[in-house]
């Protein structure tokens, strides 16, 4: 079951506000029954003076922005909704998602101090590691968040397993809707005050969570950075992730390229996303972590970094997880994050490392397959004056200036010399 809390403030007049409590003694059957067919299991209104408190109970399967759409057009929920408008001083076209304003729980006695959000595709192999790296955890004041996209291979089964094990672990199954949605819904149905992710490929050392949630205490930050540990077939290593300096600014422009983008090596306070309404772009499943770190760092958040390395990002790991793939996403989705990043800092620093991500991501599309190519003008000719001014290697800028202006290149002859080298 979930449960959304919301708010509303009544007209300021005493007779209208008795005239909406007596409507709510006889409310249509209608307006119930479509409450009923989108999965609400309950819902309870609380007034005190004007103010109003709304809960609502739904099934596991709810979506709040889908299925509150979905019943603004059901039978007679406008005509309702039009009605009691008056009372509440909005407009009659206005539905309820509109006029209800979500609250944020701030205290809950059993919300653990973290949300473990894991997400899987079609990782039979290795999600039994993960798991147990997670179940290992020194720190045990944590939940764990499964999601599974829509697997074919049993995933779904293995998760299910663990779940009737462990009180703590949750899990929830959708159709194969991409990592994007995974994790929104991993993210959707956390409670912790922090929040990590885990992907099914990787596994995690035992004191990951207790070490950084200490950190995370100790200098009263909203996002807490480590190492990341890097296992190839010939061995581990280490990749340091220290930025230059802690200001959120600078942190967000080295996302850009120095840093690595992953939501799996930071241990991030929940109410950063829900404070800021941030979530998960639907479909766009290239670079999604990095959207999502680059904008909550643009809110100004405290950062802080933990000189060790927890978090093993298998590199030779399942060829068909969900975030493996991320070579074989549309250009347009790449474009689509330059268009998010362009202006989120007027900071020289910022648009400096902008102009050279902009740069090799027109580059890299060079490359890319010959029907992504043939958008790559409409794609790239608004970052012309980034990708001029960008500090990249002078062969890779004279091939996109060449592009972006159709001079014909073997590109064929190109892409053989780069992988002989």
């Amino acid at each position: 079951m979930k449960r959304y809390c919301q708010t509303l403030t009544l007209v300021d007049n005493p007779e209208l506000i008795e005239k909406y409590v007596e409507a709510h003694s006889h409310v249509w059957p209608e307006v119930i029954a479509g409450q009923q067919q989108v999965g609400i299991l309950s819902m309870e209104i609380y007034r005190h003076g004007r103010s109003l408190f709304m809960i609502m109970d739904t099934v596991d399967e709810f979506d709040f922005e889908r299925d509150m759409a979905r019943l603004a057009g059901l039978p007679r929920q406008a005509e309702w909704e039009a009605y009691v408008a008056q009372f509440q001083g909005a407009s009659a076209s206005a539905s309820s998602q509109e006029k209800w304003k979500l609250t944020e729980k701030i205290f809950d006695a059993k919300a653990p101090a973290v949300s473990v959000i894991l997400v899987a595709y079609n990782a039979k192999g290795t999600i039994g590691r993960c798991i147990d790296s997670i179940l290992a955890q020194s720190f045990q004041d944590f939940d764990l968040v499964a999601v599974d996209d829509g697997s074919t291979d049993g995933t779904a089964d293995i998760l299910n397993g663990y779940a009737s094990l462990y009180g703590n672990m949750h899990v929830f199954s959708q159709t194969n809707s991409g990592v994007a949605a995974a994790r929104q819904k991993g993210l959707d149905n956390a409670s912790g005050e922090y929040t990590i992710f885990v992907d099914a490929d990787d596994w995690i050392e035992p004191d990951m969570l207790e070490k950084l949630l200490d950190k995370a205490r100790e200098d009263n930050a909203d996002m807490v950075m480590a190492d990341m540990l890097e296992d190839r077939p010939w061995g581990t290593e280490r990749t340091v992730q220290r930025p230059a300096s802690l200001r959120p600014e600078i942190v967000m422009a080295q996302m850009l390229g120095e840093l690595h983008g992953s939501l799996c090596n930071k241990l991030i306070r929940r109410s950063c996303y829900t404070h800021n309404n941030l979530r998960f772009l639907p479909g766009v499943n290239c670079c999604e972590d990095q959207y999502m770190v680059v904008k909550l760092l643009s809110y100004g958040i405290k950062v802080s970094y933990l000189d060790a390395a927890f978090y093993h990002y298998v590199k030779n790991g399942n060829g068909s997880s969900l975030t493996g793939q991320w070579m074989k996403f549309p250009l347009a989705q790449r474009v689509l994050l330059l268009n998010e990043f362009k202006d989120l800092s007027t900071d020289s620093y910022y648009q400096n490392r902008f102009n050279r991500y902009a740069a090799l991501v027109a580059y890299d599309a060079i490359f890319a397959p010959k029907g992504e190519r043939k958008h790559f003008r409409r794609h790239f000719w608004p970052f012309r004056k980034q990708i001029r001014r960008a500090n990249v290697p002078f062969h890779k800028k004279f091939l996109v200036e060449a592009y972006l202006h159709g001079i014909p290149l073997p590109v064929q002859k190109i892409k053989e010399a780069r992988s002989s080298r």
